[in-house]
Order: C-alpha cells, then sequence, then structure tokens
C-alpha cells in the first residue's frame, strides 16, 4: 500500500525548489533531472517527475486520464525539446494545472503536435473538410488532393492490366428453355456499337424451337435468359393472358 503523504514530505520537495523569482515566475526544481529534462524524486516508494510530486504533495491526487502540464511553456518562445526550462517548473500554484493526455501532447512540440498545429500539408493544399480524409480511427490525417495524385500517378507507372472475362463456350445441342443450339455465327454490329468503335461481331447462335421454327439470338440473351424460344412462347402467353377480355398473370416455363 503506498504510505501517505506525510509533512517531511512537503519539507524535502520545498528545500528543492527555488522561488527567489516571485508567486508569478518559474520555481525551478534544484534536485536530479532526467535525459529529457525534467526533474525527478523519490515519492512513495519509486521516482517521480518533479512536477508530478509537487502538484500529489500541494495539490491533490491527479486523476487517472490527465496529466500535470506547464501551463508556463510558451511555444514562441521556449526552444522545446529535453533543453526545455519550463519542464524544471515546479509552481503548484500558477503554472501547474491538468489537462487530457491528448491534449497534452498536442500542446507540445513533438510530431504529434507540429502535425496537429498545421493547416496545410506540405504541398500547400489545406486541411479543409472537405479535403482532409482521416485514417487511423481518425488520429491521422491525410490530403485528399495528394492522395488522388499520388494514386493516378502509380496507376500510370503501375498499369494492371484489365483481365477479360473468361469466354462462354457455347456447344452443339446446348438447351436454353425451348430452343437448341445447332450452330454459333456471327451478327453485323448495331450502329451505336459502330459509332463506339467496337470492331468484333455479336457472338449469336442458331437455334431451332420447340415448335419447329429456328432462331438467331444473341448469346448474351440465352445466356440471361432474356430469350428462351423463337418467340412463339410469348404469343402463347400473351394469348393466355386474356381471358374475357381481361388479363391473367404471366405464365412462363
Amino acid at each position: 500500500m503506498a504510505r501517505r503523504i506525510m509533512r517531511d514530505d512537503r519539507a524535502r520537495l520545498a528545500s528543492k525548489m527555488d522561488a527567489s523569482g516571485g508567486p508569478d515566475s518559474c520555481w525551478m526544481f534544484t534536485g536530479a533531472r532526467t535525459g529529457q529534462g525534467y526533474g525527478n524524486i523519490w515519492l512513495k516508494g519509486s521516482y517521480v517527475g518533479a512536477h508530478r510530486a509537487f502538484y500529489l504533495v500541494f495539490v491533490g491526487p491527479i486523476p487517472e486520464g490527465l496529466d500535470v502540464d506547464h501551463e508556463c511553456h510558451n511555444r514562441s518562445n521556449c526552444p522545446g525539446g529535453n533543453n526545455c526550462p519550463h519542464r524544471l517548473c515546479v509552481n503548484y500554484e500558477e503554472h501547474l494545472i491538468l489537462r487530457p493526455r491528448r491534449e497534452n501532447l498536442f500542446r507540445g512540440r513533438n510530431l504529434a503536435g507540429v502535425n496537429s498545429r498545421k493547416t496545410h500539408c506540405s504541398n500547400g493544399h489545406p486541411f479543409s473538410k472537405a479535403n482532409t480524409i482521416k485514417t487511423q480511427g481518425g488520429k491521422t490525417r491525410v490530403c485528399r488532393t495528394c492522395r488522388n495524385a499520388w494514386m493516378r500517378e502509380n496507376r500510370r507507372k503501375n498499369p494492371k492490366p484489365r483481365k477479360a472475362p473468361p469466354r462462354f463456350e457455347l456447344k452443339i445441342g446446348q438447351r436454353f428453355g425451348m430452343l437448341t443450339v445447332l450452330a454459333e455465327v456471327v451478327k453485323p454490329l448495331y450502329p451505336s456499337q459502330i459509332a463506339a468503335g467496337v470492331k468484333t461481331g455479336n457472338r449469336a447462335a442458331r437455334c431451332r424451337c420447340d415448335c419447329g421454327r429456328e432462331a438467331e439470338p444473341l448469346v448474351t440473351h440465352l445466356r440471361s435468359g432474356h430469350t428462351i424460344s423463337c418467340g412463339c412462347q410469348r404469343s402463347l402467353d400473351l394469348r393466355s393472358r386474356r381471358s374475357d377480355g381481361k388479363l391473367q398473370k404471366e405464365v412462363r416455363p
């Protein structure tokens, strides 16, 4: 169990603080420091950052998810990094406040903080709502204009060959509804296909219907079920739908 903060903890921490500059100045920690420039002191069975230790002892507990942030840190005047003088400040009365960890990180000079303050990408495109793509669950911003340009250039350098769909093998004697395939033929192109630059003709099949007549429907119509007879079935369907001048439901095999 962590021991309670005793009176000697307050005296020990106060002895390692230089508050000669006044109540509004930075009270610099005079004890040991870490390689990142923060003060370091033993408290409650482990080493703790000096700014956290002073807040715990003189202010109160730190709720989970919150960090002790230096309000005195100024991005315009502070060099940042491990040489930041504000990391040694322990002025718990004026300069130390609690902030959510995400907000604390974004206020610093780390990579996350620098990127969060950018209003334009490296190519000068604004991070507007329409031009911003959120990735990694909304943690990262990507410029939509640059991403689209990169994808176009990547497709130009590495074109992927388009795979043609497998050719449908039409077999003699194959049945499609009431039609039996006799042979494969090629029909001339439609005017719209000629205008579009299509060079090959339309695949069709010469078929014999169960009624005895022959027809040449397109292969695509046979495969989709659009054509199932030479046209006789449609005539039968129309006649079957008429009864006493009323149309009945169409019945097709």
